[in-house]
């Protein structure tokens, strides 16, 4: 499973099972959709994680034979690496040319521990930073799937029935707490 999507997180079925309402009544779908969104959009924010899945880059500095290796824990797939050659010119942060994929090698440790590899060398570059770019979403294992859920209800519920401004003693302040900056490693079983 992939958190591709708000309803990967929390399904349209339960909100209406939580909103109580009556089976088939699918009236108000569009509306609990955007609901939904919200709600995990906010609970995304709330906990720096990075729910529903999303695009990222991110920039490395190497030359020759040099692998790149980074450890990140939400980093899930990589779609491409880019530079820029050297006849390029120099834009900061623009990275125009594509290293083909038989041009460099992926190896995944435990899926948040990555080493790519040039098949023989990185290509030459204006400036030796290459972009690599992939998913950024949960593990499909994320052992706190239930609470992002919980807290996305609950904001559901508030935002359903039109509440705000609660105080910080709410029931979501208690379930995302904990889980703020520490991502899946908090409720790992042991």
């Amino acid at each position: 499973m992939t958190f591709a999507t708000a309803e990967d997180i929390l399904p349209l079925d339960r909100v209406r099972f939580e909103l109580r309402f009556p089976d088939g009544d699918t009236s108000q779908d569009d509306d609990l959709r955007a609901l939904i969104k919200s709600a995990v959009s906010a609970v995304a924010r709330d906990t720096n994680m990075p729910i529903p899945n999303r695009r990222a880059a991110l920039t490395f500095q190497v030359s020759g034979s040099q692998a790149i290796a980074f450890r990140d824990p939400f980093f899930r797939s990589i779609t491409s690496i880019t530079y820029q050659a050297p006849t390029d010119d120099p834009i900061p942060l623009f990275f125009p040319d594509t290293v083909p994929a038989a041009g460099y090698s992926v190896v995944e440790d435990d899926g948040d521990i990555f080493v790519i590899a040039p098949a023989v060398s990185w290509p030459d570059t204006a400036n030796r930073r290459f972009r690599v770019t992939g998913t950024y979403g949960l593990p499909s294992d994320y052992p706190s799937k239930s609470l992002l859920a919980a807290a996305a209800v609950l904001l559901v519920r508030d935002l359903y029935d039109g509440v705000r401004g609660l105080p910080k003693e709410r029931a979501y302040d208690r379930i995302v707490g904990p889980l703020r900056n520490y991502g899946p490693w908090l409720f790992e079983a042991e």
